[in-house]
């Protein structure tokens, strides 16, 4: 986490499959077209990525 969030208005975590390559740009769009959330609100979104083990 970045910094302090007591001051966030909403605290909103995300769970699911998320390709985190997509950096910060690649998130934010995330945050604006499938939560309909302004990614520069006084909010904290937090993603949390399920990690997938694939067996050989």
């Amino acid at each position: 986490m970045l910094g302090d969030i007591s001051k966030a208005e909403h605290i909103y975590i995300a769970v699911g499959y998320t390709d985190m390559r997509k950096q910060i740009d690649g998130l934010s769009a995330i945050v604006q077209q499938n939560f309909k959330l302004d990614p520069f609100s006084n909010s904290d979104v937090s993603i949390k990525t399920v990690q997938v083990k694939w067996k050989n």
